[in-house]
């Protein structure tokens, strides 16, 4: 049985030609397969084109090819390489992109499956989703998962199973709730040198190697951001235990383990997180089911290179303890498990203006211009916006019940503005609300569900500026919601360095269109009028090219 600890172990870093970027992990984009040894000249040229199909995501196709040949029998069963499944499959999302399912009901392939799929972002971590594919080269090529369109009947007659991917009730995001944070350290090291290899930076010079008074003031610091974020709506009441020597952790190993492992339906019973649940359980009484949402802190591992790792959906997350300030990636995880996806930023093209040169998220493919900066967006902590003052984007904040669509101005694909507007805006960073004042504007684009968003910042930015982001989310998503890897757009069109922020008498130029069908949308940002931003939207008419006039013989 393939362990989701041997998993991580194979886990690598790849470089990818061409467009695609290099060093992306493997499961987030669609490589070449690995071409095992021809049995036949039957097989060969089968599964070539298999292969090709799923490289070039043409995953409705490569189904068809693979369900085709298992009911005509055409090649013999030594050569079926790839095995159809239809049927329910946990998955496992975590948050540095890496997806896994395991298929329910197949106790012949009990193990985890990296994932190819065309709606990679849609899926949280969840319990018994209905998916259809087929296994190939150590792989699960997804064709369709009901969590895509959870109201709809799939092949088969197949439906998302009862509960959510996200494991919760209506009040998940909303009121105080019970965090449980333990320090970790291997059951190898002795008392001191679990102290000393968790007294970091901050830990070390400002607390005196006092990780549990640190780890107090890491709560305090993210309930302020977030009673700020969420108008008062959410907090947490932490209970932070002792550092605890694990029994069944090594130290000396730490880069091997899978850290966060523990789910509420299947949790890995060698991971990190679990073996400390247990031991918890022994020591002082306590169960994990007690709280709403956990993290084990490491001393730090100096064989991992992340600081944070978590699910993407469900609450349970991991720090690999760097205390150089307030927020060692504490809210960024915390994101994650309440359905957020990264921050980022293009260096090249439009650099976040053109609304198709963004698309590729959504079809899980490769950015048509590179230099995508996968953490690079400045005005968001899923990006590199520092806390207190960088705050989720606006459409995190509709998911997570803070604000609702209701409070934005919903600009309908196709309109033409001339002008659209004026909008009154008011900040989305202040943690007050004007009453019956737009929090933002959302612009439908042909993007399948991504939109540009536009609000207003005043504490990233240094002074009221308007902010505009493009990003696909599902409010009503498993009953919490997802919002996809955000893009920042950047009134610069060169150089290396990047700027967000749209202050009053500035423009900035928009394409909602398709691509090859330009759509120009000119957001003015007029003046600050009692603390709220006048903005006006212009679409503007594409001049067509003049052709040559006809030469002369």
């Amino acid at each position: 049985m393939t362990s989701l600890l041997q998993l991580s172990r194979r886990r690598r870093r790849v470089n990818v030609s061409g467009n695609r970027m290099a060093s992306m992990m493997l499961s987030n984009v669609i490589l070449p397969l690995t071409v095992p040894a021809p049995v036949s000249t039957g097989c060969d040229t089968r599964l070539a084109k298999l292969r090709a199909h799923v490289d070039a995501a043409e995953f409705d196709e490569a189904m068809q090819l693979s369900a085709m040949l298992k009911r005509t029998g055409t090649l013999p069963t030594s050569c079926m390489e790839d095995v159809p499944y239809e049927g329910p499959v946990d998955v496992l999302s975590y948050s540095d992109g890496t997806l896994q399912v395991r298929l329910k009901d197949d106790p012949g392939r009990p193990g985890l499956y990296d994932v190819y799929t065309t709606e990679a972002w849609t899926l949280l971590t969840a319990p018994a989703v209905s998916a259809r594919g087929f296994t190939l080269d150590g792989h699960f090529v997804m064709v369709w998962h009901a969590d895509v369109h959870p109201n709809i009947q799939g092949p088969g007659g197949l439906r998302m199973a009862p509960g959510s991917a996200r494991q919760r009730v209506a009040d998940y995001t909303l009121g105080t709730k019970k965090m449980l944070i333990i320090p970790v350290c291997g059951q190898d090291m002795t008392e001191a040198e679990c102290t000393a290899t968790l007294s970091t930076h901050m830990i070390s010079t400002t607390y005196a190697g006092d990780v549990v008074q640190y780890l107090h003031d890491v709560v305090d610091f993210s309930n302020e951001w977030l009673a700020n974020a969420s108008y008062g709506q959410f907090g947490f009441e932490p209970t932070i235990l002792p550092p605890m020597r694990v029994t069944g952790y090594n130290f000396a190993s730490c880069g091997t383990y899978n850290v966060v492992g523990w789910t509420p339906w299947a949790p890995d019973p060698v991971a990190v997180d679990t073996l400390a649940f247990a031991q918890m359980e022994l020591e002082y009484g306590l169960s994990r089911s007690n709280f709403d949402f956990a993290a084990v802190v490491l001393a730090k591992c100096p064989d991992i290179k992340w600081s944070g790792r978590g699910w993407v959906g469900i609450p349970g997350f991991a720090l690999n303890m760097v205390s150089s300030s307030l927020d060692p990636s504490f809210l960024h995880e915390f994101g994650h498990n309440v359905g957020m996806n990264h921050g980022a930023r293009l260096r090249q093209g439009s650099r976040g203006r053109a609304i198709w040169e963004t698309g590729f998220i959504e079809t899980y493919s490769s950015s048509p211009t590179g230099g995508m900066v996968e953490y690079g967006s400045d005005v968001t902590p899923m990006g590199r916006g520092n806390t207190p003052d960088g705050h989720f984007v606006l459409p995190s904040k509709i998911i997570l019940d803070w604000v609702s669509d209701a409070d934005t101005v919903q600009i309908p694909l196709g309109v033409s503005c001339s002008p659209c507007g004026p909008y009154l805006l008011q900040p989305i960073d202040t943690g007050a609300r004007v009453a019956g004042t737009p929090i933002g504007l959302r612009i439908q684009t042909p993007v399948q569900s991504r939109y540009f968003w536009i609000e207003h910042r005043t504490k990233v930015s240094s002074g009221s500026a308007i902010v505009i982001t493009s990003a696909a989310y599902k409010p009503d998503h498993a009953d919490g919601g997802v919002v996809s890897k955000s893009v920042m757009v950047d009134k610069l069109l060169e150089g290396t360095a990047a700027d967000a922020y749209i202050f009053p008498t500035q423009t900035v130029e928009l394409d909602v269109g398709e691509q090859g069908n330009p759509t120009p949308m000119h957001v003015d940002v007029t003046r600050l009028i009692g603390g709220l931003l006048e903005v006006s939207l212009r679409t503007v008419a594409v001049v067509p090219t003049p052709s040559s006039p006809p030469s002369s013989p």
